[in-house]
């Protein structure tokens, strides 16, 4: 038994380390640009000094941005760690080794935009792929809690789960509001159906109202609330324009971008009718409309539909929204139908975390695609819990045992085929935008060794994967030159490749 119980540990291993590995050769690669020359020059140690006062309450994201930023191979392990840990988080919630690679597949195949703003981008990702392993973390013991799953409190492990509160909140505003109102509701609702609470939901929300306290009381919070901030702004009362605006782009970057995620769920909701027992109405109209959402979403990212007229894409917003209420029904009736099980009980916190998450983004500005990494990883979760669910079934209901080793090799086939592809494309993507920073290095070196009079600066090759790869405007070019340790007597010009 020690045996077979040390072969599967010994196998799980070789699993992390080999997807760490290959993740590592990519974070290494990612360039430093745009706000991270800031956090990486004096900049970044000024605002350490004054507390981040006035500048912002991501205290712990803010903390992490310095490190990283000053150590190429710490920025590797880190990245590299927590893409890993966000897998293997979705891993012990499905409790299949599947939903690791999958998981790692879809993560692969997260929208351009998100993956340059919110990924490869260093100082973005210290926040947002950071607050995307807390959700996650979080997540897997509020799913034990609704499973009523067997689980352990030490002082050790709740002190833990306190500092992820803690620091945890202290990142992004937004999961900072999810940790506290998620984490009061599980409370509230375990206190109503299981007559007890987890002592852990208790450490954590103590934990995320403390981080709550000091991120919000920091000065920057008035600024934006009174729109005395220069780039930072809350929607006030009557400001619809804005609102619709937000919902656009929470559509666009949210939901219709996530094409690989669609597909998914596109087939783990259609595969219950290969069954052919199913005959309520409200899930074959709900699942035909949110279906050929779907099939729009992919369609729209092949055919580049964001570059139509205004006035398709409104209606692109009226159909997405009868296909995210669509998806809501089907929540609703699988919620009903199973009778609140462990099942269902998972696919609502997901689904209910996914609303919480992105709703406060309506109310504030700006935001870009990196708003979306955390709820693309939340999409993530939900879809392999779907799926799971679909695969559970049809194993049960469908296939024979020689049909089901068969699709089980073609899918495997399938998947290792897009996964070398994904990543052989980014490998390349990457890698050529690593020769060319090192070229840029080589020159800015050369031309301050031989006093050179100005530096032509040129855009990194695949811009579309890199965010703002050349100063674009006269702030971000003080934090280059202090970045590079570029005199102000060498002049700087912008070239575009």
């Amino acid at each position: 038994m020690n045996i077979k119980k040390s072969h599967i540990l010994h196998t799980i291993a070789n699993r992390y380390i080999a997807a760490f590995a290959l993740l590592a050769i990519l974070c290494y690669l990612f360039p430093y640009t745009h706000d991270d020359w800031g956090w990486g020059s004096q900049k970044g140690l000024d605002l350490l000094s004054a507390h981040f006062s006035g500048y912002g309450g991501r205290y712990f994201g803010y903390l992490i941005s310095l490190a990283i930023m000053r150590s190429v191979f710490l920025k590797t392990l880190y990245m590299s760690g927590v893409i890993v840990g966000i897998s293997v988080c979705i891993e012990k919630v499905i409790k299949r080794k599947w939903a690791f690679w999958l998981s790692l597949l879809l993560f692969m195949l997260m929208p351009a935009t998100v993956f340059s703003e919110g990924i490869s981008w260093i100082s973005a990702f210290a926040n947002y792929g950071t607050s995307s392993l807390v959700v996650m973390i979080f997540s897997v013991r509020a799913i034990k809690i609704l499973r009523q799953e067997k689980v352990s409190n030490t002082p050790l492990s709740l002190f833990a789960f306190f500092l992820l509160g803690l620091l945890g909140s202290m990142i992004l505003e937004y999961v900072t509001i999810y940790l506290v109102l998620a984490s009061a509701t599980l409370i509230v609702f375990s206190k109503v159906k299981y007559k007890h609470v987890d002592m852990a939901l208790w450490a954590i929300l103590a934990g995320s109202a403390g981080g709550a306290i000091l991120m919000f009381t920091n000065p920057a919070y008035s600024k934006i609330i009174q729109s005395s901030d220069q780039y930072r702004s809350v929607a006030k009362q009557g400001r619809l324009e804005q609102l619709k605006t937000n919902g656009y782009t929470i559509i666009r970057h949210g939901f219709i971008n996530n094409f690989a995620i669609n597909i998914c769920l596109l087939i783990s909701l259609i595969t219950p009718f290969l069954k052919r027992t199913i005959k309520n109405k409200v899930q074959i109209i709900t699942t035909t409309i949110f279906g050929l959402f779907i099939c729009y979403s992919v369609a729209a990212h092949f055919l580049k539909i964001g570059d139509f007229p205004k006035s398709f894409l409104t209606a692109e917003v009226i159909f997405a929204l009868f296909g995210a209420i669509a998806f809501l029904i089907l929540i609703a009736h699988i919620a009903i139908k199973h009778r609140l099980n462990k099942e269902a009980l998972s696919i609502i916190f997901a689904t209910f975390s996914i609303l919480i998450i992105l709703a406060p983004l309506f109310f504030v500005n700006p935001i870009g695609p990196r708003c979306f990494v955390v709820s693309y990883v939340l999409f993530t979760l939900l879809c392999c819990l779907l799926m799971e669910s679909t695969l559970t079934k049809l194993n049960k209901a469908i296939l024979k045992k020689e049909l089901n080793v068969k699709l089980h090799r073609i899918a495997s086939a399938a998947y290792i085929l897009i996964l070398i592809s994904t990543y052989g494309f980014y490998f390349t993507i990457y890698g050529s935008i690593h020769i060319a920073d090192i070229e840029r290095i080589n020159t800015i070196n050369k031309a301050i060794e031989n006093n050179q009079s100005e530096i032509v600066i040129k855009d990194f090759p695949f811009i579309k994967y890199t965010h703002f790869s050349t100063p674009a405007n006269q702030l971000h070019e003080n934090y280059f030159r202090d970045f590079y340790g570029i005199p102000d007597t060498i002049e700087l010009k912008m070239k575009n490749r």
